[in-house]
């Protein structure tokens, strides 16, 4: 992942939930911890379209932070020690989708 394709605030986002990680007793990212790091954001267009479907976002943070406190203990594997960070399946796809989005979009940066 090229954190240089990322605006600002989307490093910040990502930064956030690699904090959320590591303060957790995991150490694998997945799309819980990509949610509560752009949730963190004030204003952001994810803000934004809770806000127009109605989705309170005090809910979906708790409920993030429920389902990232449940992840089970970092362990050493192929990708290294637990201090390593490593992606889910479905974390890794969010990430990718957004770049291609971008690019579709011809935006330089992903953006949150």
């Amino acid at each position: 992942m090229d954190v240089n394709k990322f605006s600002e605030r989307a490093r910040e986002a990502l930064e956030t939930a690699q904090g959320v990680v590591r303060r957790g007793p995991g150490n694998v990212l997945g799309t819980e911890h990509l949610l509560i790091g752009v949730l963190s954001l004030p204003g952001g267009v994810v803000e934004q379209i809770f806000n127009l479907l109605g989705i309170d976002k005090g809910t979906a943070m708790t409920r993030a932070n429920q389902m990232a406190q449940n992840q089970p203990a970092g362990t050493s594997g192929p990708a290294g020690p637990a201090e390593m960070l490593m992606l889910t399946p479905r974390a890794k796809a969010a990430i990718d989708l957004a770049v291609r989005e971008a690019q579709k979009m011809g935006d330089e940066f992903v953006g949150t």
